[in-house]
């Protein structure tokens, strides 16, 4: 008789045993070459890596998300093997107990992933839940809209997209993603009268469309290129042709200056005023005065013979009493003489005071006369 030794003590293959399920315990007693099959099945297993207080979505939920949020939730439990505890598919044990005190561990652990995943000001009336069901169905209560309005939101959203300072990738993903939240509202049937072909075309057509026409002028030389290709390409493919056109401008495009590398060059190379024409003031570096060089200066040459000392020069002089002699009209448009005469006029009343103003009256008119008394 041989005997199997075995590589696992005692200890390790009671310690792997208290962290099965009671589920997978009971079916390795029973069939245990399905144990590894239902261990990786069951829905009350959980990985030394499940963390409470783990945030499964991002962006949290705030209300107007709420679409994008429980899908992105959605995928969340259902990798982690938790989805039957938010849509009824593992309801709670009846009889058996330890199967119970399992479910309601899992449960918890689910309702906390959905509070953790929701905005703090929502958490409050999150917390007091009795399981992760019912706080699935009370947010689906609260923040679920019917597809009408959101799918005009939706059709109103893809239609203003342009892309104006975006990148041709940034643009592709954010109406992209307008599609895909699009189709997840629209319940769509298997076609059995073999038209889902033309229906799908069309379809890929009408995107393409959109992409197109949001897309910026600069790019208006490709779009009417691809206008003329027979049978239009799909979106994704119009995507490509023009990202490679946008790789080409840039590539064209001259470097520009940035805004703060433009300022410090202004600032270290300031404009010079160039003065050709303008004619320099003499200077005399003898009494530091502009007017007259040294050679003309009246301290080293003394003063004229005729002109006291401190006086003004001859010609400055000469050029005032010019000045004053001259008679210059105190309006331009006006000579002196035709200045005085108007002063004169308006000097002299023209304007009788004894005469009284008299109004003019058509018909006949009674004088002081014609009444009798």
């Amino acid at each position: 008789m041989v005997e199997i030794e075995s590589n696992q003590t005692p200890n390790q293959s009671s310690s792997e045993q208290t962290q099965q399920s009671p589920l997978t315990q009971q079916t390795s007693q029973t069939n245990p070459l399905q144990s590894s099959s239902h261990r990786i099945l069951d829905p009350y297993l959980i990985h030394p890596s499940d963390n409470p207080t783990t945030c499964l979505v991002s962006p949290q939920l705030e209300g107007d998300n709420y679409a994008t949020w429980t899908r992105g939730m959605t995928k969340a439990l259902n990798a982690k093997g938790k989805l039957g505890f938010v849509d009824g598919n593992t309801p709670p044990p009846a009889s058996d107990l330890p199967l119970l005190n399992c479910w309601k561990r899992c449960d918890d652990l689910v309702s906390s992933w959905i509070i953790h995943s929701v905005h703090p000001d929502l958490r409050s009336s999150l917390m007091y839940a009795d399981s992760a069901r019912t706080i699935w169905n009370d947010l689906k209560v609260r923040f679920s809209q019917s597809n009408a309005p959101q799918l005009y939101h939706l059709k109103t959203a893809i239609i203003n997209l342009k892309q104006a300072d975006m990148s041709v990738t940034n643009y592709f993903t954010r109406l992209k993603s307008l599609w895909d939240e699009y189709d997840s509202l629209v319940s769509s049937e298997p076609c059995i009268c073999g038209a889902s072909k033309f229906l799908i075309e069309r379809q890929e057509r009408d995107r393409a469309m959109e992409f197109l026409q949001g897309l910026h002028d600069r790019f208006s030389n490709i779009r009417s290129q691809i206008l003329l290709i027979e049978p239009l390409p799909s979106a994704q493919k119009i995507f490509n042709l023009v990202k490679q056109e946008e790789a080409q401008q840039f590539i064209a495009m001259p470097p520009a200056l940035s805004t703060e590398s433009a300022a410090l060059q202004a600032r270290g190379n300031p404009p010079q005023r160039h003065s050709f024409n303008k004619r320099q003031r003499p200077y005399c570096d003898h009494c530091n005065k502009y007017g007259h060089t040294r050679q003309t200066c009246y301290q080293i040459h003394g003063f004229p013979p005729s002109k006291p000392k401190g006086t003004a020069p001859i010609s400055t002089v000469a050029a005032v009493t010019s000045t004053d002699k001259q008679e210059q009209p105190v309006l331009p448009s006006l000579s002196a003489d035709q200045y005085n005469r108007l002063l004169s006029m308006l000097s002299t009343p023209n304007i009788d005071d004894d005469i009284l103003p008299k109004v003019n009256l058509t018909g006949p008119t009674f004088e002081p006369d014609d009444w009798s008394g």
